[in-house]
């Protein structure tokens, strides 16, 4: 069975209390089945998008807008792992549970892995930790410059 989801402007200029509402119950009442968001480090509009950096975390507003809808699914479409694990499933667990909704996890690097290896390398203080990640970003890129081969 084919379904249909739809990913909410919770960035941008469109990222907009009133807005993210009306849109919620709109898509609920022509059928869709489930509303989605993605995830960013750091937000960087694309072209389209305009210049507004506003982002919106995405577990607050699949919370927020399953509070103003009935029944419609809930998704993320790329959750970036730079949460804790435990804090992830937790918040996740939480959120599925309070709204009385299933939810859809994708889970991924995104599209700047490097970006993500850097955000590592700031948290970490143990050297040993810190060979590790060097070890995957020269595989990384190794990956990186034999694909473009």
């Amino acid at each position: 069975m084919t379904r249909f989801g739809l990913l909410v402007p919770h960035f941008g200029l469109e990222a907009d209390q009133d807005l993210l509402v009306e849109g919620a119950r709109l898509a609920e009442r022509h059928g869709f089945d489930s509303l989605w968001v993605r995830d960013h480090l750091v937000f960087h509009p694309h072209g389209m998008e305009g210049t507004d950096r506003t982002f919106v975390e995405p577990f607050i507003t699949l919370t927020f807008l399953a509070g103003v809808t009935d029944k419609i699914g809930l998704g993320a479409a790329t959750i970036i792992p730079f949460r804790h694990p435990i804090l992830m499933a937790y918040s996740v667990a939480s959120m599925s549970w309070i709204t009385r909704r299933t939810f859809a996890l994708g889970i991924a690097a995104g599209m700047d892995l490097m970006l993500l290896v850097q955000m590592v390398y700031a948290i970490l203080d143990d050297r040993r930790d810190r060979k590790v990640l060097r070890a995957a970003e020269a595989t990384l890129t190794a990956s990186r410059e034999k694909a473009a081969a």
